[in-house]
Formats: C-alpha cells, structure tokens, sequence
C-alpha cells in the first residue's frame, strides 16, 4: 500500500496497475481507480494519517498554539495548492480529538489481523 501521490505516475504512465484506493472517494490524480467501496468492501476504508506530536508535559498553552498553527495551514496558498496537487484530503482534528480516532483506527487493525492470523495456514 502506498499512498497516491507516490503511485500516481506508475499508474498513468503504465508501468504499474492501480487496484483499488482504500478511500471512499475516488482519487482524481488516479482516474479509473476504483474505491475499496466500490468493490463492495466499503467497511475496508482505510486512510494515511500521519499527526504532530509533543512531550507529554508540553504546558497546555504551547500546545493551543501549535494547534491553532496547524489548523491554519490549508489557508496558506502555496500549501493548499500542495494538497490538491498531490489529492491529498487536509482533516486537522486537535490531539483531544485524535488520539480515540486513533485508538478506533488501532482496533480495527488488530481486529483485521485477527482474521488474517485466522485464515493463515
């Protein structure tokens, strides 16, 4: 799995064959690439994240700050032009709100190897 920015000219240019995306949308620098959703497996939505983070103990209003910061970054042109080059979806969520997004996402994972570990012989 990889994400599209990095598969996109593989695909277009032939060298590689997109699958699917793991997304519930489709992907629009990868045109006829269907969604795991589509295929049926829509429970298989699955989504690169990746988070900043700081020291336990970081005083609550250094954190406001980076958060507030960070949250304001798709305001900045050269940076929303980034994301849209590269289909990338910008979702700020504050880490009160991250981290039992996370924990949700690590269940579900574990949750899947289960299956797999299951189904190994």
């Amino acid at each position: 799995m990889v994400d599209a920015s990095a598969a996109a000219q593989f695909i277009t240019s032939g060298k590689l064959n997109g699958i699917l995306v793991t997304s519930a949308e489709p992907v629009p620098i990868l045109p006829g690439v269907p969604t795991v959703g589509s295929l049926g497996h829509p429970e298989d939505e699955t989504y690169i994240w990746h988070a900043f983070l700081v020291k336990a103990g970081t005083p609550p209003d250094i954190v406001r700050k980076i958060e507030a910061a960070l949250a304001r970054l798709p305001e900045d042109k050269d940076f929303a032009a980034f994301l849209k080059a590269a289909s990338v979806d910008w979702s700020f969520a504050p880490g009160a709100e991250f981290a039992p997004k996370v924990q949700t996402e690590m269940d579900r994972i574990r949750e899947s190897l289960a299956l797999l570990k299951g189904k190994a012989k």
